[in-house]
Formats: structure tokens, C-alpha cells, sequence
């Protein structure tokens, strides 16, 4: 039972439109957000300490001081694995996090929303039918605002820390 070349065709057609249509409804969804990020909107909010409530993004306090001891370990020597394993170790855990890794830290660290402000745009969707988040590394426009939210650290502590990442970076590198 194989289907004949008009009902081949007529699924050929089908399929077609089918994908003409997702990717105007992703582009209309794309024009949407690029819109709201010209105009300082979110869409998304996944970093510890924060939640976007009505499209603000709001602390949560519980989680923020997890985040301030992120950065005051870093400051006070600890490397991202010791400060992941001293959580792991005490039974920290959130909603999002139920395991630390170095790379969670690094990220928290080098999160410029932790000192209130915030990057729009940082990623894209590779393709309407893959979904797939990809960097932008520069395919579409970034925007930077400071201080749009509550900061969780002090401009300096985060500029310190970045300092001190760099340092340690160059240290390994010789």
C-alpha cells in the first residue's frame, strides 16, 4: 500500500507549508522579543537570586545570599571547585540548582546581572525548526542596561572579582 504520486505531492505541499509557517510565526516571535529588548524587556529570566515577575526581574532574597557568598569566597581566595564542592558539601540547594559545578559558579561570577544590570540578547535560536540556543557573537544587536534591577553586589565587588578572574586566568596561562 504506497501512496500514489498525487497524495506523495499533496504531502510534499503540506509539509512545505507547515514549515513556512513556523518560521513566520518564529519570526513574528523574534520581532516581538527584539522589540521588547530595544525597549529594555526581558524575556527570559533563568540566573540565581532573580526572578522576572511581570517581566521585572526581581531578587529572590534567600537566593541572593547564596550569591553573595559566591563572590565573597572567590574574593577571599576559594577556586570555583572548592566554592562548588563547600555547597555540595553543606547540602546547599535551590529550585534550580540541586548540584554545583564549577562552571555554575563561573557563570554566577561573570553574570553581569548580579550587580543590577542587565544583557539582552546574549543567545539566539539557531533555527526555527531546532530551537537550538546558540552565543550571539555579534549575528544580532545586543542591549546593555544599567542598573535596570536590584543588585545583589556592589559594582565594585563584581569589578573586583572580574579583575581577580583575569589574574588567575593569566597566572595558569604561563
Amino acid at each position: 500500500s504506497s501512496i500514489s504520486e498525487e497524495g506523495e505531492l499533496m504531502l510534499t505541499l503540506m509539509a512545505s507549508q507547515a514549515q513556512e509557517e513556523s518560521l513566520s510565526c518564529s519570526e513574528n516571535c523574534k520581532w516581538k522579543i527584539g522589540k521588547g529588548f530595544e525597549r529594555g524587556q526581558p524575556n527570559t529570566c533563568t540566573m540565581l537570586g532573580y526572578r522576572l515577575v511581570n517581566s521585572e526581574i526581581t531578587l529572590v532574597p534567600e537566593e541572593g545570599e547564596i550569591v553573595k557568598e559566591i563572590f565573597d569566597l572567590y574574593l577571599s581566595g576559594f577556586g570555583v571547585q572548592k566554592i562548588a564542592n563547600t555547597l555540595n558539601e553543606r547540602g546547599t540547594r535551590t529550585e534550580k540548582i540541586p548540584f554545583w559545578y564549577p562552571d555554575t559558579i563561573r557563570n554566577i561570577l561573570r553574570n553581569e546581572k548580579c550587580m543590577g544590570d542587565l544583557l539582552l540578547q546574549k543567545s539566539l535560536s539557531e533555527s526555527h525548526l531546532t530551537k537550538r540556543q546558540v552565543k550571539n557573537k555579534g549575528q544580532l544587536p545586543q542591549f546593555y542596561i544599567s542598573e535596570d534591577h536590584e543588585p545583589i553586589v556592589a559594582r565594585t565587588v563584581f569589578s573586583r572579582v572580574q579583575d581577580e578572574i583575569e589574574h588567575r586566568a593569566e597566572k595558569h596561562n604561563c
